[in-house]
């Protein structure tokens, strides 16, 4: 996915935005062939158990879950003009030129003042679908845990690290068939 930001030369000479605009109007189907390619890389699913306690190689924060993210706000900040911003920015943009709705656009976007925290535009979003099956104790230590690993490596500051944990029964999950595995009859 390109991006329009002029690293050197001539911010005037970047042409991205109009190139983008000509291809709305010229080739529609191009913008669509374009959001699929943004969407093609998809978050690489691996348990939080592994991830916070580095097993089973590495979990690059970057590519296997902002990259995704990031590339979406690029092809909707473009569809809306808007070549330079940051990923939050081009989202609202996108939601206001009708390429995303004003949910999808919230959905990827982080208070930045919620519960008196002062957040940056590189705050993230963690949400984990768990059983429920964790004590209060548990999931406080959880969430500290979260927080330093991504302190740690990529370096994301604890107060840009924000999580909700959303709980649901052993009967609302289905792995395979149809079948409620961890309720299932096993006669």
């Amino acid at each position: 996915m390109i991006d329009g930001r002029v690293i050197w030369g001539e911010p005037s000479l970047n042409t991205v935005a109009a190139a983008y605009r000509r291809m709305r109007q010229d080739h529609p189907n191009a913008l669509r062939l374009q959001l699929l390619n943004a969407l093609a890389d998809r978050v690489r699913a691996r348990s939080l158990r592994d991830v916070l306690a580095r097993r089973g190689g590495t979990f690059d924060l970057k590519s296997h879950a902002v990259t995704p993210i990031v590339n979406l706000a690029r092809w909707g900040g473009l569809t809306a003009d808007v070549a330079s911003a940051t990923t939050p920015t081009r989202l609202r943009a996108a939601a206001e030129a009708g390429a995303i709705t004003e949910h999808d656009a919230s959905t990827f976007s982080v208070s930045p003042t919620y519960f008196g925290i002062a957040r940056s535009d590189d705050a993230i979003l963690l949400q984990l679908t768990v059983s429920n099956t964790r004590t209060r104790e548990q999931k406080q230590a959880l969430y500290r845990r979260i927080v330093e690993v991504l302190h740690e490596s990529p370096g994301v500051r604890p107060e840009d690290v924000f999580i909700n944990l959303v709980e649901v029964l052993p009967e609302n999950w289905s792995f395979g068939h149809g079948i409620a595995q961890y309720v299932a009859d096993k006669s």
